[in-house]
Parts: structure tokens; C-alpha cells; sequence
């Protein structure tokens, strides 16, 4: 799994335990897939995140609405192509739900053709990994 830098009130604990995959046990001595587990039920999905620019537009994202919890934006992200923000922004939204009840999320681009070729299979990529 590769290390990544979450957000200081969503990293775990070295105590913290889990209770749904068939008893109590420290993250420590979790498997891969028990932190999957684990991070998807928290509603954090920076572990699908590459290392680099996702990651970083991921962490200073969460940091602004930490930071700015009433602000509704807008963020701007200057970034290369192919750096992966469709993929970004999908994550982004599926974790919103995930975390937060009643929830509707919705993805703009220039055309409906777009958002069908480029949206759908990222939303079915990233929830494929969901345990």
C-alpha cells in the first residue's frame, strides 16, 4: 500500500481497532485489505490516489475545507494534463457521499458525450475496489 498523507483528523490511531471484520484488532496488525476496509467506511479514498500530483491537489484540498469549513470555493488546481484530476474529482465526490448522508454530487464538462465517456467508468473503476 503506498504511504500517503491524510488529513490529521482522519489519520488512524496505532490503537484504534475495528470491530466489523470478524472482531476487534489493532490497525497494526491489519492486512491491506483490512485497511481498505477500514478507509473505505471512513469515506477515504486516498489510498486509490497516485503518490505525487493526486495526492498533493488531494491534501491541499482537504486542508483549505479544513481550514475554510464554511467556504464554498472555488478551488483552482493548476496542474499538467494527464495528472489524473477526472479521476481526482470522482474520488473526491464518491468520498463525499460516502462520509456525508443524502448527498448529490454533480460533475460538469463540455458535453454530455464527455462526461458518459470519462465520469462513468471512473466512478465504476473506483467503486470496483470497494470491498
Amino acid at each position: 500500500m503506498a504511504e500517503f498523507d491524510l488529513p490529521p483528523s482522519m489519520r488512524p490511531t496505532a490503537t484504534e481497532s475495528t470491530s466489523w471484520s470478524g472482531g476487534t484488532e489493532s490497525l497494526a496488525s491489519s492486512s491491506a485489505e483490512d485497511l481498505t476496509e477500514i478507509l473505505w467506511r471512513r469515506g477515504d479514498l486516498s489510498h486509490l490516489l497516485r503518490p505525487h500530483g493526486q495526492h498533493r491537489a488531494y491534501g491541499f484540498i482537504h486542508r483549505f475545507t479544513e481550514t475554510r469549513p464554511h467556504d464554498m470555493g472555488p478551488v483552482v488546481i493548476n496542474c499538467d494534463r494527464r495528472m489524473g484530476k477526472s479521476f481526482l474529482l470522482v474520488a473526491l465526490a464518491i468520498e463525499r457521499c460516502l462520509r456525508l448522508p443524502r448527498q448529490v454530487v454533480r460533475y460538469g464538462s463540455p458535453t454530455f458525450v464527455q462526461t458518459d465517456e470519462i465520469v462513468q467508468p471512473l466512478i465504476r473503476q473506483i467503486l470496483d475496489s470497494c470491498p
